[in-house]
């Protein structure tokens, strides 16, 4: 598996999130996410790579699979 690296800007910390300028693009995510010392100002590596699904995401999808199966697309009654 490949993995994409790139350089991103903090341009500022809202309460909670984090708001990063990488490529021309706005980049949203948890504050805490950040490194330690990482704030308003500096620069950060974001790295991105495909993983296996977790396995609480794959419980989800078995069951979603499960109910689709018998799903005909019509409309349901209550």
């Amino acid at each position: 598996m490949s993995c994409k690296e790139t350089r991103a800007f903090v341009d500022r910390i809202e309460g909670t999130i984090a708001v990063l300028r990488a490529d021309g693009a706005t980049i949203e995510l948890p504050a805490a996410m950040l490194p330690e010392g990482a704030g308003e100002g500096t620069w950060v590596a974001i790295s991105i790579a495909p993983i296996a699904v977790p396995e609480e995401a794959a419980a989800g999808e078995t069951l979603r699979a499960k109910l689709g199966a018998d799903d005909d697309g019509g409309d349901f009654k209550l």
